[in-house]
């Protein structure tokens, strides 16, 4: 644990979305765990055989080890409970922005400036979260959500694919490793899709198979992630 405030102010900023969010019951809103947010649908009367889900929003404020993750998914899928999880912080923890590498830039033939901006290498953590909801790397449903506690913001990201271009290099070196173009396993482009800011709503979107959960606004950009 990097930093029990952090946490804890993020924690805050998550029961507070869920607080005004129809249909959401927070477990453990005045615990003082600050390692997740325990969240439940409300029983419906009106629907018979009607089940609520359970969903344990977990928040990392630093790496862990890819077994100790995925564990974290798998222990709690066996006792019927989904799982999401809320990055504190957009920071080199999880990512690195690779902006500065002349090379790596020259790579990047087809993309604006902007763009290239917005490449980074993340972390095997961050990959196996990515994989946790979809293994098509173009899929929109690839989206993270990170909070910044100081702003009281919760940010979605999505890691789309990078299509690296080694052809302006020589043949020779196009051969080697490092100069593999295509589809890059290690590099993504990363876009801000939407921000829950202090007095809006956040939802959740569920994947009965995986018993994954992901954490949406509401309206417009929850219709966009859902197709």
């Amino acid at each position: 644990m990097k930093n029990l405030v952090s946490r804890l102010q993020a924690k805050q900023v998550v029961c507070q979305r869920f607080a005004e969010t129809p249909g959401i019951v927070i477990e453990d809103r005045d615990s003082k765990n600050s390692n997740y947010v325990l969240i439940s649908q409300e029983e419906r009367k009106d629907q018979k055989n009607f089940v609520p889900k359970k969903t344990c929003i977990y928040l990392h404020d630093e790496k862990m080890r890819i077994e100790d993750f995925q564990e974290l998914a798998e222990n709690n899928s066996k006792s019927g409970i989904y799982t999401a999880h809320i990055f504190i912080n957009q920071n080199d923890e999880f990512f690195k922005r690779l902006w500065g590498s002349a090379q790596f830039k020259e790579s990047l033939q087809g993309y604006s400036f902007e763009d290239k901006k917005k490449v980074v290498k993340p972390t095997e953590m961050i990959k196996r979260a990515l994989d946790q909801l979809s293994l098509e790397v173009d899929s929109p449903r690839r989206i993270l959500t990170f909070c910044d506690p100081e702003n009281n913001l919760l940010i979605g990201c999505h890691f789309g694919p990078v299509n690296l271009d080694y052809s302006y290099l020589p043949k020779s070196h196009q051969a080697f490793r490092y100069a593999k173009s295509g589809v890059s396993k290690n590099f993504m482009l990363i876009d801000d899709k939407f921000k829950i800011k202090e007095g809006g709503l956040a939802s959740v979107v569920y994947n009965p198979q995986l018993k994954i959960a992901t954490i949406i606004p509401p309206g417009e950009a929850g219709k966009r992630y859902r197709k």
